[in-house]
């Protein structure tokens, strides 16, 4: 039995273009992209957004900033909630 793995398409998966750009080396940028994600796809399933539109609000929730240190786990959780309640604005 042999597993290989094939380099992922973005033409047929193309918010790998939106996770390619983001900068790796800040950890926020991993968070934002996670949540945004997981937001967009609820917001899909509920039908408030289109499928289409999960990219465009993907990326347009990247350039959201939140004030704060992730150095421990309460504030990278602190950080999440910040950062979900900022996205909900964008929904209203």
């Amino acid at each position: 039995f042999e597993l290989k793995f094939y380099k992922p398409s973005t033409k047929i998966y193309p918010i790998l273009n939106i996770f390619n750009k983001i900068d790796k080396s800040k950890p926020e940028n991993f968070i934002k992209f996670n949540i945004s994600n997981e937001l967009a796809v609820d917001l899909f399933s509920k039908k408030i957004i289109k499928f289409s539109e999960i990219n465009k609000f993907i990326d347009k929730s990247l350039s959201i900033d939140v004030n704060c240190k992730l150095n421990n786990i309460n504030n990278v959780l602190l950080y999440q909630s910040e950062y979900i309640n900022k996205l909900r604005t964008l929904i209203k």
